[in-house]
């Protein structure tokens, strides 16, 4: 197993809204299969952050309801300055469901939720492009085109900083 330590940046203009960050352990970067971690901003300012499994009854329409995941050990949300808002998490990824090699990963901003419930997401380039297979290995070499920096501290411990603004 690898711990990974996470840091998502994202900017919500709204007054309520949500980020979300997660890995797939199927053979593409995909939203269908990850297992997410949700931050909810709600319209007073107050945040919930949980775990969710996103699966294809999702883009079907169904509501995305919190649900265990069992490698996910910390999780918190901050809002620093204006809008700008960051998510941090630790995961303890195990290998023989990961390959650190080629890890799927996904992220998303969202501005509307309902009954303290994420909706769907703009279907912008930028998010429908929001995925990248990672190569924890390799100082995070990926496929994708966004600012994202790996740094390993340590044979098991990787931290992952992601900006979405």
């Amino acid at each position: 197993s690898i711990e990974l330590e996470i840091m998502f940046r994202a900017t919500l203009p709204t007054p309520q809204g949500w980020m979300a960050w997660g890995v797939n352990p199927g053979k593409r970067p995909e939203m269908i299969g990850t297992k997410a971690i949700i931050a909810i901003k709600h319209g007073d300012g107050t945040w919930k952050i949980d775990t969710y499994n996103v699966t294809k009854e999702t883009r079907n329409g169904c509501s995305l309801l919190p649900s265990k995941i069992a490698f996910v050990t910390n999780m918190s949300v901050e809002q620093k300055v204006a809008n700008r808002n960051t998510m941090y998490a630790t995961l303890v990824l195990p290998s023989e469901v990961y390959n650190v090699t080629k890890l799927n990963h996904v992220w998303q901003v969202g501005y509307d939720i309902e009954d303290g419930h994420p909706l769907g997401h703009p279907t912008t380039l930028r998010n429908v492009d929001s995925t990248e297979v990672i190569d924890l290995t390799d100082n995070g070499r990926s496929t994708g085109q966004y600012r994202s920096y790996l740094r390993s501290v340590r044979d098991n411990l990787i931290f992952l900083l992601l900006f979405f603004d």
